[in-house]
């Protein structure tokens, strides 16, 4: 006769596991997830979307997004990363990624070091534009009290 738990046991069980969450057996939803916290999916990390934020080139000079890729790879690893580019993208940096179909099949399209490469030579630094800013820019010593602690 095969081993059966005494009654008492699955009734307690029964009764905590009535208060737990309810888990689906398929994928944990995004809502149940940390915004920062990777899941682990097979060998690689799977990035929630806000950890590399969102990205229009517009908004955001390619230089600061490229850095933030090039810093989750430290942590993440190049698969993760590269998985989580395209959902990072947006405005004009969404249209060209649409847009791209040969490059995709490029071996290099496989780790981070390609996609800088293809995000820099798609959005290339108006050095114009950041002569121009850095030359508007002047110290307000309201706004920038920290310049005090050294003086």
């Amino acid at each position: 006769m095969p081993y059966r738990r005494p009654k008492v046991e699955e009734e307690s069980r029964n009764f905590e596991s009535h208060f737990e969450p309810k888990r689906s057996s398929t994928a944990t939803t995004p809502a149940a997830i940390s915004p920062i916290t990777p899941l682990v999916q097979g060998s690689f990390y799977k990035l929630s979307a806000n950890l590399l934020g969102s990205w229009d080139p517009a908004v955001q000079p390619t230089h600061a997004f490229t850095a933030s890729i090039m810093q989750a790879r430290s942590v993440y690893g190049d698969t993760a990363v590269v998985a989580a580019i395209p959902i990072a993208l947006s405005g004009g940096a969404k249209k060209w990624f649409r847009s791209l179909n040969t490059e995709l099949h490029d071996p290099r399209m496989n780790t981070v070091e390609g996609w800088v490469d293809l995000l820099e030579k798609a959005f290339p630094v108006d050095r114009i534009k950041t002569r121009r800013e850095a030359k508007s820019r002047r110290h307000v010593p309201a706004k920038d009290d920290n310049v005090m602690d050294y003086v």
